[in-house]
């Protein structure tokens, strides 16, 4: 377009008609990048398209877009990503499409012919078509069971004689581990059906609306699962929701007796994990700890980069001997976690005499993805840990992440990455489908990749007691010239 002025011509630039996605699918669509990572379109032109997802990319990576219409996949395409802005709960980015341009006249079509089939009848059998029979057979006893624990319990608050005590009960302590036991049990055969179903798949989306909208409601208004699920502050594990997971047989703050045991059983079953990684590190962070000759001038120093709440710092400090010099560097992107984590570890600093120091940073997810200008300022580290950040970055980004890192550390120095197994008995069902928490789940092949490139490295890898979570170690060489 030219516009004229009276002594010249300006120029202004032109830009091909964009929709937002409401104005060409109308709720019928559903997105996926790299074929299984789902994102939401924001916008759409011919040659290019706006996206959302809780996966980070970066400008310049290349992606394939995939876009469903019910069942019908109607685009497949290749696409370059032109700008990126990520944020603590995900990431938006641009694209420029590689095979073609899009025909959204045909899009509209796809989109108008599968509203006209969705209005042209009732077919109560729509969603149960695609749920495997063995899948909807174990959510009738999982809800059978739970709706048989409620009974109970409501018999129990509504008897005169109940009292808060009753829950530490030799008789309430075996139904709370009968229930556990069972709850486990159901959860690891609902893995071994859903871990092999794609994110992109038709059959995964009709499995995690019945489970979100039926099979969650028994456990709906337990803190945990209810926190989880609703996610107050933007994004899924929050620090109230480690804390949850640490202080499992604590009372929550819940109305009724049943919320409170249901709670009580999905932290301690589905946290399990999440304490023993925790309790794994820390252990191996105490022992680097003890034997180093840290000094006032050379303290020993620790990097945990989106730390939560800290709990193994509160540990550390109150239950272990800090007779040396002791510097805690903690990165997160949550103020309320910091000031949780630095609150909690306080008194455990002042008995230390001096000899413990805790540095906490904020930074943005965006700056948690660059590590490498992330912690410049903080010069090289004993031991640098991240207990759940790698669990939702791709492999080449917790590769990136790794490598950067692991510079950072001092000769002999310790780098620790804490990622959930990909295993039945691991906590993909619980986690994906009762609680909307989307993380990358890593075998045993994968998580030696993530460490392959660090030079010289002595990798070793644990898988916690409770075979959901693997703990990788790096040690760094003394000798590194």
């Amino acid at each position: 377009m030219i516009a004229a002025h009276a002594e010249t011509a300006v120029l202004n630039g032109f830009r091909p008609n964009r929709f937002q996605a409401g104005e060409i699918f109308h709720g019928t669509e559903t997105a996926f990048f790299n074929d299984t990572e789902p994102c939401k379109i924001r916008n759409i032109s011919f040659e290019g398209i706006g996206l959302r997802s809780r996966t980070k990319v970066r400008a310049g990576d290349v992606v394939e877009i995939s876009i469903l219409i019910g069942d019908k996949k109607v685009v497949q395409t290749g696409a370059t990503v032109v700008w990126s802005n990520p944020d603590k709960i995900g990431c938006d980015f641009g694209c420029t499409i590689e095979h073609g341009p899009l025909d959204l006249e045909a899009l509209q079509q796809n989109v108008e012919r599968h509203t006209i089939l969705e209005r042209a009848g009732f077919n109560r059998n729509a969603q149960f078509d695609l749920i495997p029979a063995e899948y909807i057979r174990l959510g009738a006893q999982l809800t059978h069971a739970l709706y048989g624990l409620r009974d109970r319990l409501q018999a129990l608050e509504n008897a005169e004689a109940f009292r808060g005590e009753a829950l530490n009960t030799d008789t309430m302590q075996t139904m709370i581990a009968q229930a556990q036991q069972g709850f486990e049990l159901i959860w690891q055969e609902m893995n071994e059906i859903v871990r092999p179903i794609p994110r992109n798949h038709p059959r995964f989306a009709a499995i995690k609306w019945h489970t979100e909208n039926i099979l969650r409601l028994p456990l709906a208004d337990a803190p945990i699962v209810k926190r989880s699920f609703e996610k107050p502050l933007g994004y899924p594990g929050d620090y109230q929701i480690m804390l949850y997971n640490y202080e499992n047989e604590e009372h929550a703050g819940t109305g009724t007796l049943y919320d409170q045991i249901v709670h009580r059983i999905v932290a301690t079953t589905v946290g399990a994990g999440i304490r023993a990684r925790m309790l794994l590190t820390l252990d191996n962070i105490f022992k680097d700890y003890t034997n180093s000759d840290s000094s006032h001038e050379q303290p020993f120093e620790i990097l945990n980069v989106g730390c939560g709440p800290a709990r193994e710092i509160k540990l550390l400090l109150d239950q272990n001997t800090i007779d040396k010099p002791i510097k805690i560097n903690l990165i997160e992107q949550d103020e309320q976690a910091l000031q949780y984590a630095t609150e909690a570890a306080a008194p455990g600093k002042f008995r230390a005499n001096g000899n413990a120091a805790i540095v906490p940073y904020h930074a943005s997810f965006a700056d948690l993805l660059r590590t490498g200008r992330l912690t410049d300022h903080l010069g090289p580290q004993d031991v640098i840990y991240s207990l759940g950040l790698v669990d939702y970055f791709s492999m080449a980004t917790a590769k990136r992440m790794a490598r950067d890192f692991y510079e950072k550390l001092k000769p002999g120095g310790q780098l620790i990455f804490c990622n959930v197994n990909d295993a039945r008995e691991g906590i993909y069902w619980p986690l994906e489908f009762l609680c909307d928490w989307t993380i990358q789940y890593r075998n045993e092949e994968q998580m030696m990749e993530m460490f392959a490139d660090l030079p010289g490295a002595e990798v070793r890898l644990e898988l916690e007691e409770n075979k959901q979570v693997w703990v990788i170690f790096a040690r760094k060489p003394l000798d590194t010239a």
